[in-house]
């Protein structure tokens, strides 16, 4: 254990820096899930009955992972609008391209914050009924499967329409082209 070799070393030392970082991880943390679940928080606070304005009551503080995406929201939109490429605003503030485009497409630094995201849909998304039912219909050959979907349109490889339907088959499947 790292605490074993601190302790032998310096036995009246106090490890302030384990405190330390103990606490830092968990403000960033407490921070992330407030920022993930934002959308429910300001739902409860517009349920709540208005009373009286509280006078000791100031704006709530913005971490630093707010600032740091809003300070960045505006220098990625500043570069855009002196004309620079994503590639030249990546390399100038030593961001990923990708993480560019996405604070470039963003419409407001709030669109920016931690959260979940949707998932981008599959190639057998727009086909997923057919193979669900014809596996519901006693059609358990995977190739057959494979076969039909693939004259409706899908051009994806055997595997994911395999993996899908048999992830809750109660017998498994015959594979068989």
């Amino acid at each position: 254990m790292p605490l074993d070799g601190a302790s032998a070393g310096a036995p009246l030392a106090v490890q302030v820096a384990d405190r330390w970082h103990l606490r830092h991880n968990l403000a960033g943390a407490v921070e992330r899930a407030v920022a993930r679940n934002r959308a429910f928080l300001r739902d409860d606070a517009q349920g709540a009955e208005p009373g009286p304005p509280d006078p000791t009551a100031s704006a709530p503080a913005e971490g630093p992972l707010v600032l740091r995406t809003r300070a960045r929201y505006d220098e990625v939109h500043a570069a855009l609008g002196r004309g620079l490429s994503l590639t030249e605003i990546s390399r100038v503030l030593h961001l990923d391209r990708k993480t560019v485009r996405r604070y470039a497409s963003a419409g407001d630094p709030g669109e920016l914050a931690g959260g979940a995201r949707a998932a981008p849909a599959g190639l057998l998304d727009p086909y997923l009924p057919w193979p669900r039912a014809r596996w519901e219909e006693g059609c358990h050959s995977t190739g057959q499967l494979h076969q039909e979907i693939r004259a409706r349109g899908y051009r994806g490889s055997p595997r994911t329409p395999t993996d899908h339907v048999t992830k809750s088959a109660p017998e498994p499947p015959q594979l068989g082209r």
